[in-house]
């Protein structure tokens, strides 16, 4: 049975300032582990560490890629490379030779015959190199187009060449040229022969699968409606596995003399820039050819009568290369973070090897079932051993805890040959690890307890040192406690006169406190009603409690509503004398800490009135057929005065200067002839006090 060590213990945290509520992060998933750093760690689709395969170097080309790999019957290899077109020879050996040097920008397909005969197959502008088992090279084939993308020997040793800006298919021999397909798309990328001679294409820039019989009319197997087929390979089945990418394939700039022809360049200004264009244009095929974006990029399996499934869809990797790993599992090649993937027909991808370079560019399992594959920026081929690598190390994210912190403990999941793992951490206040982080620290402990002894800080990583070939780790937690900030208030809002929303109550959660701000109920109008509302923060996420003080403007503060576990409040101004008032909002998160650490925060409102008194009306004789009228309102600006003569319908009057502007206006108001007349007068402020009085003109 395997051993667990599960580290479940917090530290003794009872520093102050630190808050005591702990939090922790898991790694336990393909996806936590996979935003870390791999040496020599596989990371299985169920998310266990493990040491993975050993990695040995074939040879350092020293070119920037190594676009294809081959094979012959002596098991000397073959390894095609740009951008100077060369092709080297790795005995087994490993003895090494430079075999061919073409005037072509990159070698993009190799294949050798039964004889041992070596074709390559250069681009742009290219041609097809014959490479005799003794080491001359011909040209065997130029088929007068921008590309060639792929070769093929058939069962007769006949050479298949595919090819692009013209998607041809060409069959070629020492007598005879025939084109088998003539595509409707630019490009033919790829081809694969089944054991009964059966072709398969893949094409750009529109990605289709065509089967391609003997005697039979070309057909369309499948559509991916995806832009190119980047790879193929059959199974013993007679199933495909296509790679498939949403974006065409961007072309490498013409090779170098047709830059300088088209720029009218020459002579001897030729030589003189030779050494620095030939850099250049190495640097504009790796921008080119290489350039990428978040397009998905899928693996289907297809069934030989059609059917098909996408086995996996990838938004930041594209499939630069694909492999049969075992019977089980198709082996890819990432084009953008230098990975070893596997991928199973369940869909279930683990991450079988990290690599320094940033591409891997083609995968070769050889007829002794041992895998080769070129790495590209920069040009390396490596052998995958079937031994595990002795010793691992995997590197996390960087966790950020989001504020200064006390690192508590880390606890690991595994079996017992994980026991001999080492742990340890780092620590810094910058998002990317540098120079001012601390060094690595590994945890200590007795027994079960394993602390982290890295500085107080916002950030940590922990690494692992897997030292055992059996080893297998499922889990890591870290625990931590932030240093308590103090919540922070950063608006209050004083609603109209008569403004109401109903609190509701929120039961069990009003012991927890509140973490984010909620929306208001619906409105409603209570006459003489205020209520506040206020926007806050806390960075330690802590759920929080509000205090609601008043006073008027000059005076001391006093209490009006307390431990509110809501961001708003609405009371009855009628408890109030009229004046100007200011609220005062505290924020504690007492409810998540003990009373000696916690924090509060507050932040004052603005000045308002609170106004509940209606305004003051004077009315006098001023003749026999007038009355003049003084209305004054103590606190608020008048909003509309209107009489009414012997009880008829109120009339709206304006003010003798015209404007209705102030908290005092003078009015006059006409009388008819004859009398007494019963003269009612209403006066409104703005905050909708009214005051009505009544006289009788003599």
């Amino acid at each position: 049975m395997n051993a667990r060590v599960i580290i479940s213990f917090i530290y003794a945290l009872s520093f102050s300032l630190f808050a005591v509520s702990p939090r922790i992060v898991t790694h336990d998933s393909k996806v936590d582990f996979s935003r870390g750093t791999l040496k020599n760690v596989t990371i299985f689709s169920d998310g266990t560490l493990t040491p993975a395969p050993v990695r040995s170097l074939i040879f350092d080309t020293g070119e920037p890629f190594i676009w294809c790999i081959a094979e012959d019957s002596k098991g000397d290899l073959y390894l095609g490379t740009g951008n100077d077109g060369k092709v080297f020879k790795i005995t087994t050996k490993g003895d090494t030779a430079l075999i061919l040097d073409a005037d072509e920008l990159g070698v993009f397909a190799l294949a050798l015959d039964t004889k041992d005969n070596l074709y390559a197959a250069t681009s742009p502008k290219g041609k097809v190199y014959k490479i005799s088992a003794s080491g001359a090279s011909t040209i065997f084939f130029d088929p007068d187009t921008d590309y060639i993308w792929d070769l093929a020997i058939d069962a007769n040793d006949a050479l298949l060449v595919a090819t692009g800006a013209k998607a041809f298919i060409y069959r070629i021999t020492e007598s005879d040229k025939t084109v088998l397909f003539q595509g409707e798309e630019n490009h033919v990328r790829s081809i694969r022969l089944a054991p009964d001679g059966t072709i398969y294409a893949g094409t750009s820039t529109k990605g289709i699968v065509y089967r391609i019989k003997p005697n039979a009319k070309p057909f369309a197997l499948f559509d991916p409606q995806m832009e190119e087929i980047t790879g193929m390979v059959i199974d013993d089945a007679g199933n495909i596995y296509a790679s498939a990418f949403g974006q065409s394939f961007v072309l490498p700039p013409l090779r170098r003399e047709e830059q300088e022809r088209s720029d009218g360049g020459g002579g001897e200004e030729e030589e003189d820039q030779d050494g620095e264009d030939a850099a250049l244009t190495a640097q504009l095929v790796d921008v080119e050819v290489m350039k990428t974006r978040a397009a998905p990029t899928s693996l289907f399996k297809i069934s030989p009568d059609g059917h098909a499934r996408d086995l996996w869809i990838g938004v930041d990797e594209r499939i630069q290369s694909i492999a049969r790993y075992n019977a089980d599992e198709i082996l890819v090649g990432s084009g953008q973070t230098g990975k070893l993937v596997t991928i199973n027909d369940a869909g279930e991808v683990s991450i079988l090897l990290e690599n320094e370079e940033s591409h891997i560019t083609c995968i070769l399992k050889n007829a002794r079932d041992q895998i080769v594959f070129g790495a590209s920026n920069l040009g390396r081929s490596y052998r995958l051993e079937s031994a595990l690598a002795d010793t691992a190390r995997f590197i996390s994210e960087t966790i950020d805890a989001g504020l200064p912190t006390r690192w508590g403990t880390l606890a690991w999941e595994g079996n017992a040959a994980a026991s001999a793992s080492t742990f340890s951490t780092r620590s810094g206040n910058t998002e990317q690890p540098s120079q001012s982080w601390s060094e690595w620290i590994p945890v200590a402990g007795d027994g079960d307890v394993w602390r982290i002894n890295s500085p107080d800080a916002r950030f940590i990583q922990w690494q692992c040192e897997l030292k055992n070939k059996e080893t297998r780790i499922d889990k890591v937690s870290l625990s931590y406690i932030q240093k308590n900030s103090a919540p922070r208030l950063s608006s209050i809002i004083v609603h109209e006169p008569g403004d109401y929303y109903e609190a509701k109550s929120n039961g069990a959660d009003a012991a927890k406190g509140i973490i984010f701000p909620a929306p208001l109920p619906n409105k409603t109008t209570k006459k003489g009603y205020r209520t506040v509302d206020w926007l806050f923060e806390d960075a330690n996420f802590d759920g929080l409690c509000f205090d609601v003080y008043y006073h008027p403007v000059g005076l001391e503060w006093r209490l009006l509503a307390r431990d509110l576990t809501i961001n708003f409040y609405a009371w009855d101004s009628a408890q109030m004398a009229d004046g100007e008032y200011e609220l005062k909002i505290a924020a504690s998160d007492k409810l998540a800490n003990p009373e000696n650490l916690a924090m509060q925060g507050d932040k004052v409102s603005q000045v308002f009135t609170i106004d509940n008194s209606p305004p003051a009306i004077v009315m006098k004789n001023s003749g026999a057929n007038a009355l003049t009228v003084r209305v004054v309102d103590a606190w608020s600006p008048l909003e509309k005065v209107e009489y009414s003569i012997d009880a008829q319908e109120w009339q709206l009057i304006h003010p003798v200067d015209g404007i209705m502007d102030a908290k005092s206006e003078s009015f006059e108001i006409g009388l008819p002839d004859g009398g007494p007349h019963e003269v009612a007068l209403k006066a409104t402020d703005s905050v909708n006090n009214v005051a009505v009085v009544h006289t009788m003109t003599k």
